[in-house]
C-alpha cells in the first residue's frame, strides 16, 4: 500500500487528522453521475472517530500555495446519502477542527493593499455531527476586511466620474472591466457601512447604461453577496476564531 500511495502530495489545507488518501470509504451513488460510488480523493478524519469522504476535483493551479476544490460533494462514511454538493463555480478550501470538518468558500475581492485583489474567505461551513447525524452550520464570514472612510470616499468618486464605454472604442473589454471592478469595490464599501455605495451598487447596471453578458453576470454576483451579507448575520465569535 505504502508503494502504491507513495507519490500522491498533501495538496489540501488540512490538519493532522486528514489522511490524503482513498480507504475503503467511497461516496455513495448520487445525482451527479460523475461521481457515483468513486472512491474517496480525500478522507477527512475527525476527532470524535467519525470520517468524512471527499469526492470531486481539486486545483493547484489558481493560486501559488493554494489548492481548491470545486465541484465536489461530501460523505459521511459509510452512509448512503450525501451531505452536500458544492458547484464548479465555486472554490472551496477544508479543513478539520477537533470534531468539525469546515468548509471555506473563497472569492477573489479588492481586499488587499490598497484595494487590489486578493483571495478571500466568503462564507464558512461546518459540518459536525449531532445525534450521529450529519449538520451543515452555513455562515458569512462578517469578519472579511473592510475599507476605511478614506477608500470609500475614492471608490464613491471613481464610480461618479465613470462613464459608460462605447463599443466602438479601443479596448471597451478593457475598460468595461475597470467599471466592473468599482462594482466589485462599492460591495466592500458596502459591507463597511457605506449606505451611499449600497445605493449605488444597486444603481450600476442602469448608470451604465444597462449590462450584458460576463458584465451582467459579474453585477448580479455583487448583489447576491450583498442581498446574503444582509440576510446572514448571525456569528459564531468562538468558531471564527479557530
Amino acid at each position: 500500500m505504502k508503494k502504491q500511495f507513495a507519490g500522491l502530495t498533501l495538496l489540501i489545507v488540512v490538519s493532522s487528522y486528514v489522511q490524503s488518501y482513498a480507504q475503503s470509504c467511497n461516496c455513495p451513488a448520487n445525482e451527479f453521475g460523475y461521481l457515483k460510488a468513486k472512491k474517496a480523493d480525500t478522507v477527512f478524519q475527525l476527532s470524535n472517530g467519525k470520517s468524512i469522504a471527499l469526492c470531486g476535483y481539486k486545483d493547484t493551479q489558481i493560486a501559488k500555495g493554494k489548492t481548491f476544490y470545486s465541484e465536489f460533494v461530501l460523505a459521511a462514511c459509510g452512509e448512503k446519502n450525501i451531505i452536500k454538493f458544492w458547484g464548479a463555480v465555486l472554490d472551496c478550501q477544508l479543513k478539520v477542527h477537533k470534531d468539525t470538518l469546515i468548509v471555506e468558500t473563497l472569492d477573489s475581492l479588492p481586499t488587499g493593499k490598497n484595494m487590489q485583489y486578493k483571495w478571500t474567505i466568503w462564507t464558512i461551513e461546518r459540518i459536525y455531527f449531532k445525534n450521529g447525524k450529519a449538520v451543515n452550520d452555513f455562515q458569512v464570514n462578517r469578519r472579511i476586511p473592510k475599507y476605511n472612510e478614506q477608500e470609500i470616499q475614492r471608490v464613491l468618486k471613481q464610480y461618479e466620474q465613470a462613464v459608460k464605454i462605447d463599443a466602438a472604442s479601443n479596448n471597451p473589454d478593457r475598460a468595461n472591466n475597470v467599471n466592473m471592478e468599482i462594482a466589485d469595490k462599492l460591495f466592500i464599501s458596502a459591507t463597511s457601512g457605506s449606505q451611499k455605495a449600497r445605493l449605488y451598487l444597486k444603481q450600476f447596471k442602469n448608470h451604465f447604461g444597462g449590462l450584458s453578458g460576463e458584465y451582467l453576470e459579474w453585477w448580479v454576483d455583487d448583489m447576491r453577496k450583498l442581498k446574503l451579507w444582509d440576510t446572514n448575520v448571525e456569528t459564531d465569535e468562538d468558531f471564527l476564531q479557530n
